[in-house]
């Protein structure tokens, strides 16, 4: 039994969080990675690091290792964050319906966000999409994260009533409720976002393509082989024509795809 930290516990973790979940705990995160493992085992009743990377190595209990990835896992998100991305959308509404026709061929505008945290991203790109699109087509935005812990408070939408100062205020009025100190998405907002946990290191599962995939802020997390291979899967689940947003701090890591840039931090798939 151990109850220091060492290097052996690092390089195993090290290893595993790299492998499984793509993020990078370098050295210089060291006392960070110390820091959350440290409250996982206070959490879960464990008293040394031997028990505790055992189980992480091991893979269970499920509940461990979810909660582990809950607490390993960076959340930083704001409604309309880096809002360039939604002028984009909104000033380009014919542009994206002539580089894609699959969207008024289906009916509808499928996109996807890809580490959506506690809701701010999906539910703006909602509101976004619904106001440039829904008298067309119907809107559908998929959000996806590994944290179990974010998608349930973005689930149920209720955030402290100061996040009102990021929004418009036309979105504000029409797509928020107050409630105390706090404030809530509208239910027409939320029927059209569906909440999923995902990996995005496991096998994209999608049936359809998507028209929009925001994966922003996600990459400078992973290491370059990581966001080579995230991004070729991204890629081949976008409709032709189909829009990727990423971080503006982020350079697209695989030149070798058809992806144009048509705007910072905005890629087109021909």
């Amino acid at each position: 039994m151990s109850n220091r930290f060492t290097e052996h516990h690092y390089t195993k973790l090290y290893d595993i969080i790299s492998q499984r979940y793509g993020i990078q705990y370098g050295r210089e995160k060291k006392d960070i990675l110390l820091s959350r493992v440290d409250k996982a085992m206070r959490r879960n009743g464990i008293q040394d690091y031997d028990t505790f990377v055992s189980a992480i190595v091991l893979g269970r209990p499920a509940e461990l290792i979810q909660d582990f990835i809950n607490t390993i896992t960076v959340n930083k998100t704001d409604f309309f964050r880096e809002s360039q991305h939604f002028d984009y959308i909104l000033q380009h509404v014919q542009s994206i319906l002539a580089h894609n026709p699959a969207i008024m061929e289906a009916g509808e505008i499928r996109a996807w966000s890809a580490a959506s945290s506690t809701g701010e991203e999906p539910y703006t790109l909602a509101m976004v999409l619904k106001e440039a699109f829904s008298e067309q087509v119907n809107v559908k935005v998929l959000a996806t994260d590994i944290d179990t812990s974010v998608l349930s408070k973005a689930q149920r939408g209720i955030y402290p009533i100061g996040v009102l100062n990021d929004i418009p205020r036309a979105y504000a009025l029409k797509y928020f409720f107050k409630t105390g100190e706090y404030c809530g998405v509208k239910q027409e907002i939320k029927d059209l976002v569906s909440f999923r946990s995902f990996n995005l290191m496991n096998d994209f599962p999608f049936r359809k393509k998507f028209d929009i995939v925001f994966c922003r802020n996600v990459m400078i997390y992973f290491n370059k082989n990581t966001q080579s291979e995230l991004i070729s899967r991204i890629y081949n689940a976008l409709n032709e024509g189909g829009l990727l947003f990423t971080g503006h701090s982020e350079a697209l890591p695989n030149k070798s795809l058809r992806l144009k840039y048509v705007s910072p931090a905005i890629y087109m798939k021909y």
